[in-house]
């Protein structure tokens, strides 16, 4: 599949672990839409991108009035391994890129764009207190990611932010990210999230810049222990 954007991302991989678990075959149909979008948390418009992105690239067959059918093409996980960049990579990319998204984001981002990061703020510290779905945890922190690159309004680190995302998509990292991640990692993720948030809305560079800088290196210091 092409680029997935962080909320499409989780309903690929919530179809990926029914493919991993033999609860999906092919020939065996999907989930509802409103399940789907229910087990996902994220909107029946997301899924409905996500199985039309399925079935152009022949991974899935839709009947009107009888549902969603996972073809033989789709017997293997839904989602783009990624493309081909290592962790580490990967990581020093972060290091070096998502600051200047920040920077930018500062001086063009707009209120509704602020309005977006502060609710993926709350939807983190929601899960974080309830130390619950990793992989609801990990959408919501690409997607507060992203949103910062789509903050700065200029489609080329857009772009180049989606190439981070593909990255992070693949299995390798996610694997590394959920046997780093505790109960007090979340908390800590979420409020750094937090700081970011703040100082962006409050237009504060030199904040925003900071509070990105920690959040990567503690980041950086639970996939890669020794590094920070």
């Amino acid at each position: 599949m092409p680029s997935l954007l962080p909320n499409e991302y989780l309903v690929a991989q919530k179809l990926d672990q029914m493919i991993e678990r033999a609860e999906l075959a092919p020939g065996g149909r999907l989930p509802t839409e409103r399940e789907l979008a229910d087990v996902a948390g994220v909107g029946r418009a997301t899924v409905r991108r996500v199985l039309t992105s399925m079935q152009e690239h022949g991974l899935v067959t839709r009947h009107v009035g009888r549902g969603t059918f996972l073809t033989a093409r789709g017997d293997h996980p839904t989602l783009d391994p990624g493309v081909d960049i290592s962790p580490v990579d990967l990581m020093d990319a972060r290091w070096h890129l998502e600051p200047v998204f920040v920077g930018v984001a500062v001086s063009r981002g707009t209120a509704r764009d602020f309005h977006k990061l502060n609710d993926l703020v709350t939807q983190g510290n929601e899960i974080a207190a309830g130390a619950s779905d990793l992989l609801n945890f990990e959408g919501c922190d690409m997607e507060f990611h992203h949103s910062i690159a789509m903050a700065t309004h200029n489609a080329a680190m857009v772009s180049v932010s989606k190439t981070l995302m593909d990255a992070r998509s693949s299995p390798t990292w996610a694997s590394m990210k959920k046997q780093s991640l505790t109960p007090e990692r979340l908390t800590a993720y979420a409020q750094e999230h937090a700081a970011i948030a703040a100082g962006l809305v409050d237009r504060d560079t030199k904040a925003a810049t900071a509070a990105m800088l920690t959040h990567l290196r503690h980041v950086r210091a639970s996939l890669f222990p020794g590094s920070a």
